[in-house]
């Protein structure tokens, strides 16, 4: 009996463990596509060039231009 308890406890222990790795991975991916979305719009708006936004994105320039079009900005109005 007293196993079971503990088994228990330690299975709900590493269910929390991992819903909370869980959330903080899609809190931070979150941030992650609305700061390049963000970049993307000011790329777009004229206000900072391609080559700005992919060094804040750590990306490399045809990477980050590739990321734009697919989440549908164009480079420039």
């Amino acid at each position: 009996m007293r196993s079971e308890v503990a088994s228990m406890v330690l299975t709900d222990f590493n269910e929390e463990v991992y819903k909370k790795g869980i959330y903080n991975e899609g809190y931070s991916d979150g941030k992650a596509e609305g700061k390049a979305e963000e970049l993307f719009t000011l790329v777009q708006k004229g206000l900072i060039p391609l080559e700005v936004a992919a060094n804040e994105l750590n990306l490399p320039v045809s990477e980050a231009e590739k990321k734009m079009i697919e989440a549908g900005y164009a480079e420039k109005e």
